[in-house]
Order: C-alpha cells, then structure tokens, then sequence
C-alpha cells in the first residue's frame, strides 16, 4: 500500500521528471519494492540505463531504497527494492 503522502510527493516532482525517470517513477508508483530488474523488464529499458536513473533519482531523494534487501524474482539475487519517497 502506497502513502498518500508518497503519491503527493511523487506528483509534485512528476512534471519536471524527464522521460525516463518518469517512467522508472511510474513503474515504482504502481509496484513498491519493484527492483533494477523488475523495473528494466517492465519498461523495457536497459539494466544499465535504469540503475543509473535510479541512483540519480536516490540522490535528488526522490525514492528510497528498501531497508533490507531481498530475493528479486527475476535474478534470485538478494538486492535492495525501491520505493517513492
């Protein structure tokens, strides 16, 4: 479940997000705890180009990564998922 005050952070940042960390940004709305692989596959961006997305997105607080890491369904690696602030 998604905190209201996530969704209100997120639109608030939404417009002057370009293409691509708006769609990482969607994706992550719509699936908290999504990772690097899950978020490549479903927007069909490359591993490369959303993990780093992802980090400039992290630096300018603009999601989280999880607390812990844990098992992604695509990799069956333990990573760290992602969230909107």
């Amino acid at each position: 479940m998604i905190a209201i005050t996530s969704r209100q952070a997120y639109l608030e940042i939404q417009p002057k997000l370009p293409g691509t960390k708006k769609k990482i940004c969607n994706y992550v709305l719509g699936h908290p705890g999504a990772s690097n692989r899950q978020i490549a596959e479903a927007t069909g961006l490359e591993l490369g180009n959303v993990s780093g997305r992802v980090n400039e997105l992290v630096n300018k607080d603009s999601i989280l990564k999880t607390k812990e890491r844990s098992l992604c369904p695509i990799s069956g690696r333990n990573v760290y998922k992602w969230e909107i602030r």
